[in-house]
């Protein structure tokens, strides 16, 4: 179970035993006064009555049938109707949960549409992921993280970046959000994917670098030292991932190790961090890096080279 109730409940307890409708009726206080503050006019009863629940599920379901220009549009008003939502005094995930379920349903669109939607998630993620009120910030932040680990069971091609920009917000949020839960969390979330998808991780290690490189200079020693924990582990166990895909992902790799070693928060991480400089120059005089355009044939991707490996 996530830190919220589910859909449709007002996320604080409530301790008079009452329960939410949603527009429709049996609405207390509190929900009268939130929908005042955001100058909302429910629906007509008439108008939700010819409603029923599967047909509101309808809309939802075939939002993948829309059209490119449909799709994106439906996409804009729905982040705003959940931020609305959760500006309330009584603050609801509902729509928060269908942004979730309408990624997942249109993730198989062509680049070119999915980027447009994207564009439009990644800042709705980003606005929401720093909430102030930290359990809506953590909801979100995990439906982040469901949405990443689904996206990175497609893999990607050579060449590609979608990983990476799918993964932006992590880092934006990582930087901007005042609460160590959030920044916490997202170093777990981290985590988690390395563990879950190591193998169709590819442009994606770049926005998880950045995210380790942020933490380094976090001013809690616990985020620092979890950070520390996770690359060590990803480059005792997967170096081999961060290596086959982009010399790039190596260099960001190095860098990241450099800003732990500028850590005022902990010595200990300091020191180890220098030692892992050395296993990665070690790894790199050892020619351990392997062939980085072999991935690119290997895919049948055109590129430009300038001569033989």
């Amino acid at each position: 179970g996530g830190p919220l109730e589910p859909p449709g409940t007002p996320l604080s307890a409530r301790s008079d035993g009452g329960s939410s409708h949603g527009y429709g009726g049996g609405m207390d206080e509190s929900d009268k006064l939130a929908l005042h503050e955001l100058d909302i006019i429910p629906p007509p009863l008439i108008v939700l009555e010819q409603l029923s629940p599967d047909e509101l599920a309808r809309i939802y379901h075939m939002s993948d049938q829309l059209d490119g220009e449909a799709v994106v549009a439906f996409v804009r008003c729905l982040c705003l109707v959940s931020k609305e939502e959760t500006a309330a005094r009584s603050p609801r995930v509902y729509s928060l949960t269908k942004l979730v379920e309408i990624a997942h349903l249109n993730m198989n669109r062509i680049r070119l549409v999915w980027s447009r939607i994207w564009t439009v998630l990644a800042d709705f993620f980003v606005t929401s992921g720093c909430h102030p009120n930290l359990q809506v910030a953590m909801y979100v932040v995990d439906s982040l993280r469901q949405l990443a680990m689904k996206f990175l069971e497609r893999g990607e091609l050579a060449n590609y970046s979608f990983q990476n920009d799918f993964l932006r917000p992590f880092v934006v949020v990582m930087r901007q959000s005042p609460s160590t839960e959030i920044r916490e969390l997202i170093i777990r979330c981290m985590s988690q994917m390395v563990l879950a998808r190591v193998g169709s991780i590819k442009s994606g290690w770049k926005s998880m670098f950045q995210v380790f490189t942020t933490a380094a200079s976090d001013n809690n020693r616990g985020i620092v030292v979890l950070a520390f924990e996770t690359i060590e582990r990803i480059i005792r166990e997967h170096f081999v991932h961060i290596t086959e895909t982009d010399a790039t992902t190596f260099t960001d790799c190095v860098n990241c190790l450099i800003a732990f070693t500028n850590s005022d928060c902990s010595p200990d991480v300091s020191l180890n961090a220098i030692a892992f400089l050395r296993f990665c120059a070690l790894k790199l005089a050892e020619g351990a890096l392997g062939n980085l355009e072999a991935p690119a044939r290997d895919e049948g991707q055109l590129q430009l080279e300038g001569g033989g490996a």
